[in-house]
């Protein structure tokens, strides 16, 4: 793939503005950077960069969070973004890039219209378990396929823990299995 000057500055700067936002909020980078630079690059390209690009970022904020992190609410998405990610993985890889593009731009627009919503501060926090298996599913399988893994992920816990900062932290500590899990899958994928 010929990447040209324009390219490679486009995507310097959404990248930067991308982390950016991940390091004020907490998540959304691959929201913001995937659909951005698949106007630029090849999805096959741009969701395994984006992973790398996650864990380094990752790194760098996971020590300070750690303590919070609601570890019992993450177990049950662990197991469910693992296999999740196989499967959207195994996506990837088998899609034409224009087929993927247009999913992404579905995906993105359905996403768009569930958070639009009203307020759900009413609904109950009292989630089972199973509906965390099924939210780190269909982040892995979203992961694996766009890298963007979050909107489950944020809508699970948002339901589930009360606090912001706990919330932060948990979808901090979620990224790192998350997105360090994706990157091994992706190296011995190809």
């Amino acid at each position: 793939m010929e990447i040209s000057f324009f390219s490679l500055a486009g995507g310097s700067l959404i990248i930067f503005f991308a982390f950016l936002n991940r390091a004020l909020t907490g998540f959304g980078s691959a929201l913001i950077s995937v659909p951005l630079l698949a106007l630029l690059f090849d999805l096959k390209f741009v969701v395994p960069l984006e992973s790398v690009l996650e864990v380094g970022f990752t790194v760098l904020l996971i020590s300070k969070v750690y303590p919070k992190i609601h570890k019992s609410t993450l177990l049950p998405m662990i197991g469910g973004a693992v296999l999740g990610t196989l499967l959207g993985t195994y996506f990837l890889r088998t899609l034409g890039d224009p087929l993927l593009k247009r999913a992404l731009g579905a995906f993105i627009l359905l996403f768009a219209l569930y958070f639009w919503r009203g307020d759900r501060a009413e609904r109950s926090r009292n989630l089972s378990a199973n509906w965390g298996i099924l939210a780190g599913a269909g982040g892995g399988i979203l992961g694996g396929l766009f890298g963007t893994s979050g909107p489950p992920f944020v809508a699970y816990l948002a339901y589930k823990l009360k606090e912001k900062e706990v919330l932060r932290a948990s979808l901090i500590g979620m990224f790192a299995v998350d997105y360090s899990w994706r990157t091994l899958v992706f190296a011995f994928s190809g």
